[in-house]
């Protein structure tokens, strides 16, 4: 079979490999069509590994391990891999509901206690990302309104998935901090922001959500991110030491941040 690897300096490489047998709680897949995301080339980088991508994936299952029922070879199946087992979820969708239900303990979709629907406003810096995108479908069907959502040329598509009716609006970062940090206090009026999702994580990005979130209750702030920066090199998460991405240095002393790394999803935690 044919295998691809990127390396540091966004070097790629496909390889002839032994096809591989599944074990016994195993699924193979023979891969029709592979997303690369910008974790492959960012991983390669900051990590200085060569690494095998295309977590999200679609193909025909060519065999099963023994304890295997719910697959059989010749189906059709699309899924977030480990070793190739599908998980049956991409990765982007993964990332933001980890990030919404686990890193911002925010309440489900199937959450229906009385307070479920008032823990809005919610600001979401890169909705137009495909994570973004996912994160504002997931909030929409967990009632987490209203959606801040800050985007760039994107932002029509972005402005077809959220409800105004909900309060929901989307301002384009271009226009400057200054600028958007006042149309969205001036959007949400006397509420705070608690709850904060970067699913760009670099450079400037803190900057913006640093002006918005609740400073003065910082005890009752979160903001997920889906790159492992620290905040003010403090890190709350715990990354190989090459790692070397900027502080967060935008966000409010005692705001909890916290990486999005949607590979825990196969471990307990």
């Amino acid at each position: 079979m044919k295998e691809f690897f990127i390396s540091p300096g966004l070097r790629s490489e496909i390889v002839n490999s032994p096809v591989p047998q599944p074990s016994p709680d195993q699924v193979l897949v023979r891969v029709v069509a592979a997303a690369l995301n910008p974790k492959e080339w960012k991983a390669a980088e900051q990590l200085g590994l060569v690494l095998n991508p295309g977590d999200d994936m679609a193909g025909i299952v060519e065999g099963v391990g023994a304890n295997v029922y719910e697959f059989r070879p010749g189906d059709r199946v699309a899924a977030f891999h480990e070793s190739f087992e599908p998980y049956g979820i991409p990765l982007v969708a993964a990332t933001a509901a980890l990030g919404l239900f686990s890193r911002l303990r925010l309440p489900p979709p199937w959450d229906i206690t009385p307070d479920a629907a008032t823990r809005g406003p919610l600001l979401i810096y890169g909705a137009g990302s495909a994570v973004g995108a996912c994160t504002i479908q997931l909030a929409v069907r967990a009632r987490l309104h209203p959606i801040i959502a800050i985007a760039g040329r994107s932002k029509d598509y972005v402005a077809t998935l959220i409800k105004p009716s909900k309060g929901d609006r989307v301002f384009d970062y271009r226009q400057g901090i200054d600028t958007g940090a006042a149309q969205v206090r001036e959007a949400i009026g006397d509420k705070g922001i608690y709850h904060a999702f970067d699913c760009i994580s670099m450079p400037g990005t803190d900057d913006f959500i640093g002006r918005l979130i609740k400073a003065e209750e910082p005890n009752k702030c979160s903001v997920a991110t889906d790159l492992p920066r620290a905040t003010k090199d403090v890190s709350f998460m715990k990354v190989p030491s090459s790692v070397q991405l900027s502080s967060m240095t935008g966000i409010p002393d005692g705001v909890e941040v916290k990486w999005t790394y949607v590979g825990s999803i196969h471990k307990k935690q």
